[in-house]
C-alpha cells in the first residue's frame, strides 16, 4: 500500500511518500516506524508492517501542498 504522509515534526512537515508491507520480514527494517526522509524523525505505526519511505519529486511535492492548502480554504 502506497500513501502520502506529512511528517509530524513542526519544523519539517515536508510530505513524504510511505509504502507498507505487511506480514514480511525485513531484518534490518525495523517494524511499525515511519522515518521522515527530509529530518528523520520517527512516527509509530502499526507493528505488523514494514515501512519504506522517500521523499516526493519536487513536482510531486509542490502539487501536493497546493492540493492541501486549496482543501484547507
Amino acid at each position: 500500500m502506497q500513501i502520502i504522509e506529512t511528517c509530524t515534526n513542526e519544523l519539517c512537515s515536508r510530505p513524504f511518500q510511505v509504502n507498507k508491507y505487511s506480514n514480511v520480514s525485513f531484518s534490518v527494517l525495523e517494524p511499525g516506524r515511519i522515518v521522515c526522509p527530509h529530518c528523520g524523525v520517527l512516527q509509530d505505526a502499526d507493528s505488523d508492517s514494514i515501512f519504506m519511505t522517500h521523499a516526493l519529486a519536487t513536482h510531486e511535492e509542490a502539487a501536493y501542498m497546493r492540493r492541501n492548502s486549496a482543501q484547507r480554504t
